[in-house]
């Protein structure tokens, strides 16, 4: 026999499956259960688990339990489950809910009393609201004493107590700013859990983006598209791809490609006069990557973020070193890293753009890369012979080159 909560559960969902196309498609995915740890709702992209308790309540309207079903639902079509992967997940969960309650308010959605919502956030990421409102804990401290990831803390720091709180942003919020009457906290309640093991995760991606797109066609036949959620669909007929995800695949091929190289042979076999490649699997060859001092990425944040990029493909690499090379119209400055350095750019020059005295200066040093990295906007002279090693371009802006593998960048 049904629980009084899970019947008004299903009856919640049989009203978003009658009024709603988009997320009547979206929310049957989700298997509901029962869960009587949960304080009110959690997804991890399979299932929707719900506190019978808090669902049975007279005081819980259907009305909010349909809020959370669709909440739930957006959390999961947003990849918001997936991509907490490395972040404070009570941090993750807070920024997930302000992206994803941005977008439903202005859907014209009502919110529920005790959501993070604030109109300075409506528009932007959950990656980007992590940035404003995740504080890094001191040295010893931050160890989470329970597993929701919620640290309690007789005091704040000042950053976090000029972070948004639940109901701020556009006065909407029924609070009367007593302590006790405060809701929870709820990035602290794990409502984001992630993925269950055994789940494969590309066939999950696939099969909600390959979902979302019927369901909107769903709701548009109906004339029912939730305005918010079409910025999503078409970043699923038009995807972006982080330039850092395009750069790790390509590098992986490299990798892949070359487990041998020629350029070394192996010293066993030369006393016989037979020159075979030796395997080179612990330690690649030296990288390059080349920063145009005078493009439009050169700017501390660019440098920053490339920065951080190239290091985190040192440290997967391993190569035996990583020359920076900074250029203009000549190479100005150069810098030599090894896997376990921190690697911070520090550009001198500036001017025009001349590509060829840095394949010039690869060649009379002899460096013979495992790869080349070059991040500029492409506006100068290439030289007129492509190099016989795998070379990678970044570029910010529309201008093209004329060999090796183009990186947008955004």
């Amino acid at each position: 026999m049904q629980s009084k909560g899970l019947q008004k559960v299903i009856t919640a969902r049989t009203q978003v499956v009658i009024s709603e196309p988009f997320w009547a498609h979206l929310s049957t995915k989700l298997k509901v259960v029962e869960d009587p740890t949960a304080r009110k709702m959690w997804t991890d992209g399979v299932h929707v688990g719900f506190n019978p308790k808090w669902a049975e309540d007279p005081d819980v309207r259907v009305d909010e339990i349909i809020a959370r079903i669709v909440e739930m639902t957006g959390h999961v079509a947003n990849e918001h489950h997936l991509r907490m992967t490395g972040m404070d997940q009570h941090d993750a969960n807070k920024a997930a809910d302000y992206a994803l309650w941005g977008m439903l308010k202005n859907a014209g959605y009502p919110l529920p009393d005790d959501v993070f919502y604030n109109a300075d956030f409506n528009g932007k990421s959950m990656e980007a609201i992590y940035k404003v409102i995740h504080v890094e804990p001191p040295p010893g401290e931050g160890e989470r004493v329970d597993g929701s990831g919620f640290v309690p803390s007789d005091q704040e720091s000042d950053d976090q107590q000029d972070m948004p709180q639940p109901g701020d942003g556009d006065g909407d919020s029924d609070q009367d700013g007593d302590e006790q009457d405060q809701p929870q906290d709820p990035g602290s309640d794990g409502e984001i859990r992630p993925l269950p093991q055994g789940v494969d995760r590309e066939e999950h991606k696939n099969e909600w983006k390959e979902a979302i797109l019927q369901a909107a066609t769903a709701a548009e036949a109906a004339g029912k598209m939730p305005a918010g959620m079409r910025q999503l669909v078409d970043k699923i007929k038009n995807p972006v791809i982080p330039w850092q995800e395009t750069l790790r695949k390509v590098v992986q091929m490299i990798i892949d490609k070359a487990d041998y190289s020629n350029r070394r042979p192996n010293r066993r076999y030369m006393p016989q006069g037979m020159f075979l490649p030796e395997l080179r699997s612990e330690r690649m060859p030296a990288g390059v990557v080349y920063w145009d001092t005078s493009g439009s990425r050169d700017s501390q944040d660019a440098r920053a973020e490339a920065a951080g990029e190239v290091m985190s493909i040192i440290d997967e690499c391993r190569p035996e070193k990583l020359f920076v090379i900074y250029g203009d119209t000549e190479v100005t400055n150069v810098e030599i890293f090894e896997p376990g350095d921190i690697v911070k750019f520090n550009p001198i020059g500036g001017g025009g753009t001349d590509f060829r005295p840095i394949f010039e200066y690869i060649e009379k040093e002899q460096i013979e890369p495992a790869w080349f990295i070059g991040i500029s906007d492409a506006y100068g002279t290439f030289p007129t012979s492509e190099p016989d090693y795998p070379t990678i371009w970044a570029i910010a802006g529309k201008g093209e080159v004329p060999f090796g593998e183009r990186i947008q960048l955004s």
